[in-house]
């Protein structure tokens, strides 16, 4: 006769629990298994649920994809720890890459990025047509007195592009056309200072719709628009903050080693639209913007300067990220609130969860020049990119040294409104354009791109002396940097 007997927790564990059998002998003996037998029936069975696999890749993936993001990001690798004692620069060479098909030629304004497939995209603003104004319409009065404007500034009857190009050969040839036409007293509104390239190809840019106030269809304050791969219209414009209450403007778009963006720049508590004279009496601040899905949507970051700090005037600002998620923080700013001489100020953004908080101001030992540029290295130092030169920081800002550029018998100086990238391979490029924020026709210039390799030494007392003067952007042409 055979007896069966169900275990307490029969139900629980799936497979039938142990039998008793009437042996040849008249001994019933039990046909239970080891509770270690049971474990390993019990996982064999596991095994052939869909619910495991389904478990089980969902911790593959939780393990796999932090590991195989820097493979699909085209954000730097995380610096390693501090310790870089020297840096120097070695084969740097300056070309002229793109002129005007004009002298004097007006090209300006440059940005440029690194795209999803390692080729390098650059922008800039171009003028051309009659250098005498004479020969040219002149915009209406009252629009430039809105934009507060000087007498000498009038591009309005030029031919104003915004223009992309590319390089799939570290530089060494572009390719490319008129990105965009555009109508406007002064150029800077399509200024690529602050463009760069999403992971799908897409290229994302900045317009300032603010210096576009006569174009009843655009948004009277900054926005952003995506030119799809292939495609050769942009998308329609998306306003980050409510124009009924804000103006604002965009100076950078960086991304994190995490994959996210974010956009630098000021705000002006004033309806979009508002003329300068208003705008220079609204209370303004620091914008930090924070994008995790491409720049599909944002979120803001409040940026207060702790009490106690030097002054800090709103203007001009660009950030670096560090080892530990901080970000350095360097501001064009004035002395102070009666002064018009403008300074270099610094700051750490202190990571606090998914945001920063601006930490105390202080002064940097840097020299004005324009637009702040900074760039985090490979090789786990902050490069300060300038006119005036170069200096880098491996310690979070503490401490500034000039960099040194061992094959150059002159001081190096970037071009105006320098923008910076590294590649993979560790080169650093620097784009920039000839001249300053000149007149039209009254300086021949050029599109300007610096091209060189940092080399870390552990011996302070080798390498290049410091700095002391500096090459002026004005006359830069190709050769030696």
């Amino acid at each position: 006769m055979l007896v069966e007997v169900r275990g307490k927790g029969a139900e629980a564990m799936g497979p039938r629990d142990p039998e008793i059998r009437p042996t040849r002998d008249g001994v019933a003996r039990s046909s239970a298994r080891s509770p270690m037998d049971r474990t390993i029936t019990y996982l064999l069975t596991a095994a052939r649920s869909p619910k495991t696999y389904v478990l089980l890749g969902l911790v593959v993936a939780a393990v796999a994809i932090p590991a195989l993001q820097p493979l699909f990001s085209d954000a730097a690798a995380p610096p390693p720890p501090p310790k870089v004692t020297h840096l120097s620069a070695e084969q740097c060479v300056r070309r002229v890459i793109y002129h005007s098909p004009q002298r004097p030629g007006y090209t300006a304004w440059t940005g440029a990025w690194v795209m999803a497939d390692q080729s390098l995209m650059m922008g800039f603003t171009q003028a051309t047509g009659p250098v005498s104004p004479a020969r040219r319409a002149s915009a209406p009065q009252g629009l430039k007195e809105r934009l507060g404007v000087g007498s000498q500034v009038d591009f309005w009857g030029l031919r104003l592009s915004s223009m992309l190009r590319r390089s799939v050969d570290g530089g060494a040839t572009w390719s490319g056309s008129d990105s965009d036409r555009f109508k406007a007293v002064y150029p800077n509104g399509y200024s690529a200072g602050a463009d760069i390239g999403l992971r799908d190809g897409s290229v994302l840019r900045r317009v300032n719709g603010w210096d576009q106030m006569q174009e009843q269809s655009l948004p009277r304050t900054a926005y952003l628009q995506r030119l799809a791969p292939g495609k050769k219209q942009w998308s329609t414009p998306q306003v980050l903050m409510d124009p009924r209450r804000y103006v604002y403007q965009i100076g950078r778009i960086r991304r994190l080693r995490d994959g996210r963006l974010i956009a630098l720049g000021q705000y002006w508590e004033a309806r979009a639209g508002s003329p300068r004279t208003r705008l220079e009496s609204a209370r303004a601040g620091f914008l930090l913007m924070v994008s995790e899905d491409e720049g599909r949507t944002w979120r803001r970051n409040p940026v207060d300067a702790a009490r106690g700090g030097s002054y800090l005037s709103v203007g001009e600002w660009d950030a670096a990220e560090l080892a530990n998620g901080d970000l350095l923080a360097v501001f064009r700013t004035r002395r102070s609130s009666s002064s018009s001489v403008q300074e270099r100020r610094q700051a750490i953004l202190r990571k606090v969860g998914r945001g920063w908080e601006l930490t105390r101001v202080h002064q940097a030992p840097l020299p004005h020049s324009g637009h702040p540029e900074l760039l985090a290295t490979r090789e786990g130092a902050v490069l300060h990119i300038a006119t005036t030169g170069v200096h880098w920081t491996s310690n979070g800002g503490r401490s500034w040294r000039p960099l040194g550029f061992a094959s150059s018998t002159t001081s190096y100086g970037s071009t105006y409104y320098p923008r910076s990238l590294q590649t993979r391979d560790g080169t650093v490029y620097v784009f920039g354009h000839r001249g300053a924020d000149d007149p039209y026709g009254q300086v021949d210039q050029a599109i300007v791109m610096d091209k060189f390799r940092l080399s870390i030494r552990t011996d302070v007392d080798t390498g290049v002396e410091p700095e002391t003067t500096f090459q002026s952007s004005a006359t830069a042409g190709s050769g030696a940097c």
